[in-house]
């Protein structure tokens, strides 16, 4: 039976992230809807892209953004 090896300790150190942390937000309306939905989550959110526009497949009206982003700092993290 082999034996087992515990970890190194303490543990290797983790390398730093190779993107700044970000969330990846689906907006799903109407057109219309995403157009004004876009400039109210600039308010809270740094946006670093938006995809194009994607239409559902069938007949709907309805579309699909596809955004990255960040929360803005706040005034007490400033």
């Amino acid at each position: 039976m082999p034996s087992h090896t515990p970890p190194p300790y303490p543990p290797p150190e983790v390398p730093p992230s190779r993107k700044d942390p970000t969330v990846r937000i689906r907006l799903h309306g109407t057109p219309a809807d995403i157009a004004a939905a876009l400039p109210v989550l600039a308010e809270v959110l740094d946006i670093h892209t938006v995809s194009r526009t994607y239409t559902d497949r069938t007949t709907s009206t309805h579309a699909r953004v596809y955004l990255d982003a960040e929360p803005r700092p706040t005034r007490e993290d400033r």
